[in-house]
């Protein structure tokens, strides 16, 4: 799989440290988080926190997200209790597929821009789900199917945060100081 790595300086194999497995949309590569969405902001929000940043790339029959994880789990100190998955786009969709398939192997999972509606969504109910789409979004309509499917099958953790003024690719630049801080509380146990 084409793959890019963020390793945070100073990793030490003592302490291990939360992986984001960040999923592109459709047309781009595994650079967009990298160098395109806020010229790599999330690379930056990684770095201050000492975290891994792996970007794949992802094609319409998906990308092997578990066998990345246990790659990287066998070179570098990783909490495989602690990866957070983010999708935009297309790879919101990806990335709700691979969570619905397997929820214990992701601590939260965030759809930007887009997914859609599950027809049973219960077994996600417990699930840390965050769905954000921009007001001018095309994307929006099936973020919001998403979440109404995750709130109908149970859910009372799953948030839905639209951004205003917010369009297209905006939406991970946006979403991203909102995105970090939850996932600070979820680490810190809030």
């Amino acid at each position: 799989a084409r793959v890019r790595v963020l390793v945070p300086d100073r990793l030490a194999a003592a302490r291990k440290v939360p992986l984001v497995v960040a999923l592109h949309g459709a047309g781009g590569s595994e650079n967009m988080f990298f160098d395109a969405y806020g010229d790599g902001r999330i690379v930056a929000l990684c770095r201050e926190r000492g975290w891994m940043l792996v970007a794949p790339r992802v094609g319409f029959m998906g990308t092997p997200v578990s066998a990345v994880v246990a790659a990287l789990a066998e070179r570098y100190p990783l909490d495989r209790e602690q990866v957070f998955l983010i999708g935009h786009s297309m790879g919101a969709g990806v990335g709700q597929q691979l969570v619905a398939k397997d929820p214990a192997a992701f601590r939260a999972f965030a759809a930007l821009g887009g997914g859609s509606g599950l027809k049973d969504a219960s077994g996600l109910a417990s699930e840390p789900i965050f769905v954000g789409a921009g007001e001018r979004d095309f994307g929006r309509r099936g973020a919001e199917s998403l979440h109404k499917s995750l709130v109908a099958g149970g859910s009372s953790v799953a948030q839905l945060k639209i951004y205003p003024a917010c369009e297209r690719l905006m939406i991970v630049v946006d979403a991203l100081p909102d995105l970090l801080a939850w996932w600070d509380g979820l680490l810190a146990g809030k």
